[in-house]
């Protein structure tokens, strides 16, 4: 089985900066910086196949979307080896991309000139996207005008509709209504065999056996238990 995503030894470190200020500080404009080194990440060890469909799980802090953002090439590890083998879309940062001034059909050839299709693989997905974003009176205005959930909606149906090898998600499905949280879970099932590796940061069990077949939870930036194949799908 091919390997798509390898993590060898991963960690993340950032700095966080505090300006301390003293009354005398005020007073001087002289003021001391202490700077505190957070380890988001710690040793991280994943290989995660072809086929596979992983949930990383964990209580807010625990690194699940910081190891989803490493992955999607947002952090760059601070130690460790990270490759991914193939081309891949993301659903964290909705409208990462995107030109606010362009409209949503400018923004639709962007993206998917950003993932590697030419205007002729656009021109054949672009009635599939605008059917499934819902957007067709508001498809020729600037996205600027669009509502935050105008934007999930049409990131998501570029997501959902131009296909990639690899698609990473972060609890995307929170900022849209129900009705199209649930049209997406649908479609997401129902295309679960198109994509080679689904790899889904969230906190709704329930939706993660819904949709995947490997479950790795995280706790304080490290990887306490993964288990496989337990949803059947």
């Amino acid at each position: 089985m091919s390997v798509n995503i390898s993590l060898k030894n991963i960690s993340l470190k950032y700095p966080i900066y505090n300006t301390y200020k003293s009354f005398r500080s005020l007073i001087t404009g002289k003021y001391k910086k202490k700077i505190n080194i957070i380890k988001a990440l710690k040793n991280i060890n994943l290989n995660i196949y072809k086929g596979e469909k992983v949930a990383l799980l964990g209580r807010n802090g625990s690194g699940k979307t910081t190891l989803l953002k490493t992955i999607g090439g947002i952090y760059n590890p601070s130690e460790g080896e990270l490759i991914v083998n193939k081309k891949y879309s993301t659903l964290f940062d909705i409208d990462m991309g995107m030109n606010n001034e362009a409209t949503g059909l400018e923004n639709i050839y962007l993206m998917g000139y950003l993932r590697g299709l030419n205007s002729k693989q656009i021109d054949e997905k672009l009635s599939k996207i605008v059917e499934f974003s819902e957007l067709e009176n508001f498809i020729n205005i600037p996205i600027t005008a669009y509502s935050s959930g105008m934007i999930v909606r049409l990131a998501t149906a570029i997501a959902i509709e131009i296909n990639t090898d690899i698609l990473l998600i972060d609890e995307f499905f929170g900022a849209g209504d129900q009705k199209f949280k649930d049209k997406t879970v649908n479609v997401l099932i129902n295309k679960i065999n198109e994509i080679e590796t689904l790899v889904f940061a969230t906190h709704d069990l329930k939706l993660a056996k819904s949709i995947c077949n490997r479950f790795v939870t995280l706790e304080d930036g490290q990887i306490i238990d993964d288990t496989k194949n337990i949803s059947g799908f």
